[in-house]
């Protein structure tokens, strides 16, 4: 059945019968709908008149204004209620001691309500796929925190924070769904808008680190904390959590405890190509998409291929490129990596003021990342002591080669 009565309260309210918004000349006084608010969210319980009149008439005795609230009450009944006949009983808004309540039928649609079902809904889920359906349904219908054209109404703070909390909660329920399926964009887009409604809120921070790390973009991951670290330092002069610490810290080791391996784009690829015994390249995600167009630098270009062929022949050495921010180094050096990536493992790492005091962590990061894509065939063909030397900086080895 179709609702004829919908009614929005995330965000700003909003109120419309047989969809057409109703103008405000119908609201014959401000404080009917702002008693029909009150209302709806006290989820049918009664509010009682006493704290209506001192919601909508503060400083003043509730003797002088029982008759207004009486009066106000009646042209809310008449907005939701046209045609009801003199005398007759109010459906939807009753009298129920010690005050008011409201009672809606099948005919009305409430955005609140619809959420908080959702939600309700999402919890009772155990399947995966129709768990992230019904949550992404329920956070469409936040437009925003709870009547933003309220902000200092009292009857609405308690109402407006639970409604927020809930949403932030559902928000990182999905991003974790979404990891759990192999969408860490779509995780880590779900921590960003949680971000954008609470910066302060530390458990978004870790979950954004984690899905960033398991993306492959430990430059991120380390600027995430860097941003929430400077935050709680600037407002309240207070350091990040233990928890928000101990993550950071393993980042810099390069062992994140906990959370799904990303299964989609070149990091699944690599991973069967090494499987398959094919060489692997894990360089990281946003350098990858150049394909054959290179235009200039032709002579450097050569001579870099050239370096890559000699340390395919056991002449490895050190090759610094230099030059101005923006001037093309690293199109430069990957399009010649990916010339011969064919013939060995390419991986790929960065070095970051931040991990400066952090001894070997370039290393680290590399040997991470293929303890976590090579198969343990390819690494039985390390020397049994180079092995246990690389497990002392990679516990996981361990694992993979017992």
């Amino acid at each position: 059945m179709t609702p004829r009565w919908v009614i929005r309260l995330l965000g700003t309210f909003e109120i419309e019968h047989d969809g057409q918004p109703l103008p405000d000349s119908v609201w014959h006084t401000q404080q009917a709908k702002q008693v029909l608010k009150i209302l709806i969210l006290a989820h049918g319980r009664p509010v009682p008149a006493e704290r209506l009149m001192e919601w909508l008439w503060p400083g003043t005795k509730p003797s002088a204004t029982a008759v207004t609230l009486r009066s106000t009450v009646h042209a809310l009944r008449r907005v939701l209620e046209p045609d009801r006949a003199p005398r007759q009983p109010a459906r939807y808004i009753v009298t129920r001691p010690p005050g008011y309540a409201f009672e809606p039928d099948e005919t009305f649609w409430i955005d609140v309500y619809a959420f908080e079902d959702l939600l309700d809904q999402a919890a009772r889920t155990r399947h995966p796929g129709h768990k992230r359906h019904v949550l992404a349904q329920a956070l469409n219908l936040y437009r925003g925190d709870l009547l933003e054209e309220d902000p200092y109404a009292e009857w609405a703070l308690l109402e407006r924070e639970r409604l927020r909390e809930r949403y932030l909660d559902a928000l990182l329920d999905l991003a974790e769904l979404h990891a759990q399926a192999g969408d860490l964009d779509r995780a880590i887009a779900a921590c960003r808008r949680a971000l954008a409604r609470d910066e302060y809120r530390e458990a978004a921070y870790r979950a954004l680190m984690r899905y960033q790390v398991l993306a492959g973009d430990v430059a991120a991951a380390l600027n995430t904390y860097e941003r929430c670290r400077t935050m709680l330092r600037e407002e309240f002069g207070a350091e990040p959590a233990p928890q928000t610490q101990a993550l950071y810290q393993a980042i810099l080791r390069g062992e994140i405890p906990g959370g799904p391996s990303p299964v989609s784009g070149s990091v699944s690829q690599a991973a069967a190509a090494a499987v398959e015994g094919r060489t692997v390249t894990l360089l990281p995600h946003y350098d990858l998409p150049f394909g054959t167009v290179f235009v200039g630098r032709r002579r450097e270009h050569a001579w870099l291929i050239d370096q890559v062929d000699r340390a395919t022949k056991g002449q490895g050495g050190l090759v610094v490129v230099t030059g101005d921010m923006g001037m093309g180094k690293t199109h430069l050096v990957l399009h010649a990596l990916h010339r011969r990536a064919e013939r060995v493992d390419l991986v790929g790492t960065r070095c970051l003021a931040l991990e400066q005091d952090l001894p070997f962590a370039p290393l680290i990061q590399v040997m991470r990342r293929l303890a976590d894509h090579l198969p343990a065939a390819r690494w039985r063909e390390v020397p049994p002591f180079a092995l246990a030397q690389v497990a002392l900086f990679v516990p996981t080895l361990h694992y993979q080669v017992p």
